[in-house]
């Protein structure tokens, strides 16, 4: 079953005569209709298909011609006359001219043809919305404009084919069967638009003389001419399409082929006056239907210049304070750069736009052009100390700063507060840690005060970064979470990695990597749409994740990207940091030659880029690094001196200065000489910090020193799992969800103690179904607001778990304090199960699962619906229904497939979902249901 979907010209009753052709060739049957040469009635649409059996089928033909002549034949009925039928090959042409009643008889007929037939559909349209159901059940294929149109390797040979057809002729045509094969022939004047025209010149006078002024518009609707003033038929669109014009229907009207528009523009051209009117109109309503690239793109195609920069200054600045730079970029970069550099206001969100995104150099080119002028340099010096910054010319950037706190009355409340936030932001990379901190507490003040929420979530970011270096991570978080959410309510999506990536920071300090890891994936799935900078950070930030979790393979490839990233950036401080740590993970892999090299590179860095030393971090980074080459080489008595100069305050670089304690106690352990105060040294850093999988890409180096630690009985039971590495003996807790709630552990029921256990059975699996719960949220999702107290069903829990696994801390809070279950504890639930089963299309281990309904989950009869609605697990149990009930209407249970598309419908009331049931009732005859589901759809998908 095919359906053929596409405008004029695209090849469709081409590709039917050739699936004929080969039908025949094959000894098949073949019937083809064209609707063109019928009525348009299911009378004579069997009448003319029982006319073309006549040849092969004799017998078929007249048992259904005698069958049609009271009245027309049902879908089903024909069927079963086509049942003795060998092979055929049914093609049916134009279908587009079906009446809505012979529309939905033909698709019954696709449903009822029997298995050893073909049927092949082709139209312009076909609106039935039955046929999206086909299509979801895989009972019909669609092709469409994209799959007919000819690809690059068959534009290629045809042109290679056709001599003195250039393949660049043919490459506006994107792939038109029609206009290709007619240039390709020579065919109406050579070329495709003399088609158009030609085309054009067979339409009724009043068509020809309107048609050119919608040459601005890539959607023609019905109702487009009468709103720009032309006298046009109501059925206008209809004749266009009787007339072949290549137009792509879709919900809202239809859309030109690209070359209907350029000739159309062209004839449009011989008006000069109304070809500006015409493009300036389109450009305003482009701009109304917010699309202010197109709009722009209007203007310049009419040569209006200064339209388009009186919109470029309208549209621009709204897009700046949202931060969408790059779509600044994009309206900019259309406009001829002298016009944007003759505007001030333009150039400067010009010049910063490109800093945003990746494009360093050239941003501050612009910007340093704006700063030479005397009238300008005010107004740039904050963004241009931001581009210094960004190079890692701390000094220079304070320069600046310097010069414009000498303007600090002249400037607007709102770039006072970029410039605190800036000066702010220097201090802390000048060592002045708590003076930065101060100057980005007074910055978001003042942005406070004046309710600039815009730059407020800029200086939240800087004041976030300070708290990191101060490791103040409470306060660091909760910095990052307020940007977060001001970004997020202003629309400010190029702004939004840059909070997700700290957040992502502050959970991977704490060891929590798997939301550390998912903040991470969003950031960076935002960052490379809008191509802004932070994509080199949170690269980098992946390489490190990827250390902890032991992936060195995959570390180093993030790392590598961060490197190219910084590089092709400008950003030699990333660069200088992705190099360093990719020396790390190389390490880890025993490829010392190659960390060694990439070592160099990082010093190299240092010696190009004289300013980087400026910066104490990227100096105190590269002790550690340069202490981790001498001990692979050797050399310990070098290697003891970088990692004593290593400073320990345990600010932003935390980490490291904790791994150089354990260097050092591995190099007095190879010396002979370890004593208990040098693994108390290390043990002292080592209980401040959060992290314990932060060792990880050191273990293979260290563990000599560890192991002598733990045989001495020095912090014998802290450093075990580090120096004998850690097997897998933890208890496996399993929930069962599906049907009557039941936890068990290591296979057997969990004892549970305690008047609330049928509370702490609750408690266990929504803990492992949701994300972390506060205890507020506990409160309400166990209990109720003013109900009980959810702490009795709590206490039961942690009794009931330290009794039956001797764990004592089996419930833990993170962080955030919310409740999670200790890593001690190996959690699975049978959705996990479920959800294995729908990926692999297991139906026996689906049945199993979801046998005794779904009691505890969303579904049927669920009291948790409100609480689980917003994960992961009503998706699963549709996707396990879905499963279950193609397969009944596969084996024609219909009483089965109705059950569960039932439940899929309480889990989400789809129109796919439903129009399923419709016709499952109709085809059980069950009438007063079919009239309920159909007002359903009527209620909830009317259109």
């Amino acid at each position: 079953m095919a359906l053929l979907l596409g405008p004029s010209g695209y090849g469709k009753s081409v590709l039917l005569g050739q699936v004929a052709q080969a039908a025949l060739e094959a000894g098949e049957i073949v019937v083809r209709l064209d609707l063109r040469e019928l009525d348009n009635d299911v009378y004579s649409l069997i009448e003319d298909l029982a006319h073309s059996l006549q040849g092969r089928a004799p017998q078929v033909s007249a048992d259904i011609t005698a069958a049609n002549e009271t009245r027309p034949l049902s879908a089903r009925q024909l069927a079963k006359h086509l049942a003795a039928l060998e092979r055929t090959t049914f093609l049916l042409d134009h279908a587009e001219r079906l009446s809505a009643e012979s529309e939905a008889w033909l698709v019954g007929f696709i449903r009822a043809l029997p298995e050893q037939h073909r049927l092949l559909i082709s139209s312009r349209q076909l609106d039935s919305v039955e046929v999206a159901y086909l299509v979801a059940t895989q009972s019909l294929m669609v092709l469409g404009p994209e799959q007919l149109a000819f690809d690059e390797a068959e534009v290629a040979q045809l042109s290679t084919q056709a001599e003195a057809t250039a393949v660049s002729d043919l490459t506006p045509l994107k792939g038109w069967p029609m206009g290709v094969a007619l240039t390709v022939a020579g065919a109406y004047g050579h070329s495709a638009p003399d088609l158009i025209k030609a085309v054009l010149r067979s339409l009724p006078p009043t068509l020809q003389r309107a048609l050119p002024q919608l040459a601005p518009y890539d959607t023609w609707t019905s109702y487009l001419p009468h709103s720009l003033g032309l006298d046009l038929p109501d059925d206008w669109l209809g004749q266009l399409i009787l007339h072949r014009l290549p137009l792509l229907h879709h919900s809202v009207g239809a859309q030109p082929h690209d070359l209907v528009l350029n000739v159309l523009n062209e004839q449009l051209r011989q008006s000069p006056d109304l070809w500006t009117d015409s493009y300036r109109e389109a450009a305003q309503r482009a701009l109304t239907d917010e699309r202010p690239i197109h709009a722009l793109d209007l203007l310049l195609h009419a040569n209006l210049i200064n339209d388009a920069l009186d919109m470029a200054e309208q549209v621009i600045p709204p897009l700046f304070r949202r931060s969408q730079f790059l779509v600044i970029r994009s309206i900019l970069d259309r406009l001829p750069s002298e016009a944007v550099q003759a505007s001030p206001s333009l150039a400067r969100m010009y010049g910063i736009s490109l800093m945003e995104t990746e494009q360093l150099q050239a941003g501050m080119a612009i910007l340093h052009t704006l700063a030479e002028r005397p009238d300008t340099r005010m107004t740039v010096l904050p963004p241009l100390a931001h581009g210094l910054f960004l190079q890692a010319r701390v000094d220079d950037a304070a320069q600046l700063l310097d010069e414009a706190w000498q303007h600090w009355n002249a400037y607007p409340a709102e770039q006072q507060v970029i410039l605190l936030t800036m000066a702010g932001n220097v201090s802390r990379e000048r060592g002045d840690s708590e003076g930065g901190l101060q100057k980005l507490l007074e910055a978001t003040r003042l942005a406070e005060q004046h309710h600039l929420d815009y730059v407020m979530g800029v200086a939240l970011i800087g004041l976030n970064v300070s708290y990191l270096r101060l490791a103040r991570l409470d306060e660091a978080m909760m910095a990052v979470r307020q940007a977060h959410v001001i970004f997020e309510q202003l629309g400010m999506t190029a702004r939004l990695p840059i909070p997700l990536l700290n957040a992502a920071i502050l959970h991977g300090a704490a060891d929590e990597l798997t939301p550390a890891n998912d903040l991470l994936q969003r950031a960076l799935c935002i960052a490379e749409e809008a191509q802004v900078r932070t994509t080199t950070s949170i690269h980098f930030a992946l390489g490190h994740l990827r250390m902890k979790e032991g992936k060195f393979d995959e570390a180093v490839t993030h790392l590598m990207q961060a490197v190219e990233r910084a590089r092709a950036s400008s950003r030699p401080d990333r660069q200088y940091m992705a190099e360093a740590l990719l020396s790390e993970a190389l390490r880890a892999q025993f490829q010392h030659v190659e960390a060694d090299r990439r070592l160099a590179l990082a010093e190299s860095l240092l010696e190009i880029h004289p300013q980087l030393a400026q910066s104490t971090m990227l100096v105190d980074l590269l002790k550690f690094h340069r202490g981790q080459r001498d001990l692979a080489m050797g050399n310990l008595a070098e290697a003891r001196a970088w990692f004593e100069q290593v400073p320990t305050d345990l600010g932003e670089l935390a980490e490291w200065a904790v791994r150089s304690r354990a260097y050092l106690a591995q190099i007095h352990a190879e010396e002979g000489t370890l004593a208990e105060a040098h693994i108390r040294d290390f043990m002292t850093l080592h209980s401040k910090i959060k992290s314990r999988r932060y060792l990880t890409p050191d273990l293979t180096m260290v563990r000599q020193a560890l192991r002598e630690a733990v045989r001495q009985g020095w912090y014998a039971g802290e450093l075990q799992e580090y120096a004998f590495g850690r097997s897998d003996t933890r208890q496996r807790l399993s929930i069962r969800t599906l049907g009557k709630l039941s936890v068990s552990l290591d296979g057997k029921p969990l004892p549970l103690s305690g008047s609330n256990v049928t509370r702490a059975q609750e408690l266990i699996a929504l803990m492992a179904l949701l994300p972390p719960a506060t205890s507020q949220e506990l409160q309400r999702t166990l209990i109720g607001e003013g109900k009980g107290d959810h702490r009795n069903a709590l206490n039961t829990l942690r009794a009931s778990l330290t009794k039956a696994t001797g764990v004592n801390d089996a419930i833990v809070q993170d962080s955030t304090r919310r409740y999670v279950f200790s890593d001690d504890l190996d959690v699975r639930t049978d959705v996990d199960e479920l959800r294995r089963a729908v990926r692999t299309n297991n139906l026996l281990q689906i049945r199993q699962l979801l046998s005794d309904g779904t009691d505890f989950l969303p579904g049927v009869n669920s009291v948790w619906a409100a609480d689980l609605r917003d994960t992961e697990i009503p998706g699963v149990l549709y996707s396990a229904y879905g499963v279950l009930g193609k397969s009944a209407l596969e084996r024609r249970a219909l009483p089965e497939a109705l059950r569960h598309f039932e439940h899929m419908q309480l889990l989400a009331p789809t129109e796919d979902v439903l129009r399923t049931i419709v016709e499952i009732h109709r085809s059980m005859g069950n009438e007063p249901q079919l009239a309920h589901a159909e007002r359903d759809i009527q209620l909830l998908f009317a259109r």
